[in-house]
This record gives structure tokens, C-alpha cells and sequence, in this order.
């Protein structure tokens, strides 16, 4: 975590409490329940899973929007030094708990987006910007690219993200500062992930999903056919779940989410 350890200990409580508040509120705000979340708490993080039929719209854009008015209202007054940044991803998978936290593909992913440079980066781009949002590919497709959200695609910056075994694109923004500016902060990262996008494009691979469903083991049945084979880790199904209904707007069934304390802007 950027900054939080430096930060006195009477300031650990209020950033806590902030945290705790801000991500409740938000939630609260848009009409999803923060008390029916499966969290794990670090002191300057979050780690929840949401239960079956949560609306992924609204926590991508909705949520987002009440979180980072939160956050601009907790940091009015404060130095720049001195105010609350969150850094949040988003994404949709197989999750369970285990004995000591969470386990399965989607805390990774989502763990492997929060603590990407790029999303980092991202969060210290102007003394104004207190919240940096990278969602997951499939959830990206599934409600941005899809039409579900007030958002456009355009608004998102896509970038690689490469940590230990994984590679990620992920798709950055940060509310009330232009694309432009991200692509700049990102530099020669961004185009390189543009480039990627654009070939996972040409040969199909960036497509939205269909409706599916989703059993308790994470096996999923698409319209149409079984997602399997070697891009989805072989076997009985994918890696990830997908799960849209385009009818009725995009429901998620175990999304993960993480939030991280953001810290001082050069921390």
C-alpha cells in the first residue's frame, strides 16, 4: 500500500473508517447492499465478492460515480499530501473462501489489476484525482462495450498488465480526467495494449458474451455452446464466468472487487 504506513496511527483509524464508510455509502447510494458482500478486510484494502445477482452495471458506473463523489467530499480541505486515494478493480469469476481468505482464479485477477503500475499511475495523474478504476476484460466487454452503462469504451484506456505468471489487459479510467491524459501517463504502454486489442479484435477474441449460467463450482453453460478448451484452462469450462443478460442489463454472479488506500501522491 502506497503511503498508509507512514501516515500516523491515529490517521490508520480515520482512513479505515473512511474506507469502511465510502464503500458502504456508495453502494447504499446506487441500491446494492454492502452488508451481503463476502468481504476481506486489510486495514487499507478490500477485498468482496458479491452474491449472485448483483447488477454489474451499477457497480461499474454508478458506484463508481457515488464513490468517487465520496471521496471528493472526505477530501475537501485536506492537502493534496494528505488526501484519501482509492484504487479499485473489477472483475467476474470463480471465488470462494478458504482458510485463510479467498481462493480461485478471479481475488488473483483482481489482485493482479490493483496492484498493476499502470492503475497506480493512474491515481497519481493530477492532485484532483482521488479514485483510478481498471476493470477486467470481461467485464469491460460485457457491460461497457455491451451498452449497459452511460459509459463509452472510448472512455477507458487499455493496458497490459504483466505480473509473475499472468498477463492482463485491463481497462483504466479515472472519473473527470480525459483519456487523452491517461494515454500520456501510460506513454508507450497504453499503445502497446491498443495494439493487442486490436488483434484480439480482428481474430474474434474481443467479442461480447451471451447469456450464461453459472453453477456453485463455477461451470458455466453459454447460449449456444460450452465455453472450453485451452483458452479457458481447459476441462469443464472457463476460467472466468460470464454472465450477461442483455435483455435486463448484466447480472454478476461472484464478482470480485478490490479496493486499496491509495496514499500520498508520491508514495
Amino acid at each position: 500500500m502506497q503511503g498508509y504506513g507512514r501516515r500516523a496511527g491515529r490517521q490508520h483509524t480515520d482512513i479505515q473508517q473512511n474506507l469502511v464508510s465510502l464503500i458502504a455509502d456508495a453502494a447504499s447510494c446506487v441500491g446494492l447492499d454492502h452488508d451481503t458482500w463476502d468481504t476481506q478486510r486489510s486495514g487499507d484494502g478490500e477485498l468482496s465478492v458479491l452474491p449472485t445477482g448483483q447488477r454489474e452495471e451499477l457497480l461499474v458506473d454508478d458506484f463508481v460515480r457515488e464513490l468517487n463523489t465520496g471521496l471528493r467530499r472526505v477530501n475537501e480541505g485536506r492537502k493534496a499530501d494528505w488526501c484519501i486515494r482509492l484504487r479499485l478493480a473489477i472483475h467476474h469469476g470463480p471465488a470462494w473462501r478458504a482458510a485463510n481468505g479467498f481462493a480461485g482464479s478471479a481475488p488473483v485477477t483482481v489482485g493482479r489489476l490493483l496492484n498493476s503500475d499502470q492503475l497506480r499511475q493512474a491515481l497519481h495523474a493530477s492532485d484532483e484525482t482521488f479514485l483510478a478504476v481498471m476493470l477486467s476484460r470481461q467485464v469491460y466487454e460485457d457491460t461497457v462495450v455491451a451498452a449497459h452503462t452511460s459509459l463509452e469504451p472510448t472512455d477507458f484506456v487499455p493496458v497490459r498488465v504483466r505480473a509473475k505468471e499472468s498477463d492482463h489487459v485491463g481497462w483504466v479510467r479515472v472519473p473527470g480526467l480525459a483519456p487523452s491524459v491517461l494515454k500520456r501517463v501510460f506513454g508507450k504502454k497504453a499503445a502497446a495494449a491498443e495494439g493487442r486489442k486490436d488483434a484480439a479484435a480482428a481474430d474474434g477474441r474481443d467479442r461480447p458474451r451471451q447469456a450464461a449460467t453459472a453453477d456453485s463450482e463455477g461451470r458455466v453453460q453459454q447460449a449456444g455452446r460450452d465455453l472450453t478448451g485451452a483458452r479457458y484452462g481447459g476441462g469443464e469450462g472457463p476460467t472466468y464466468v460470464n454472465h450477461t443478460t442483455f435483455e435486463e442489463g448484466v447480472t454478476v454472479d461472484r464478482g470480485v472487487i478490490g479496493f486499496n488506500f491509495g496514499g500520498e501522491r508520491n508514495g
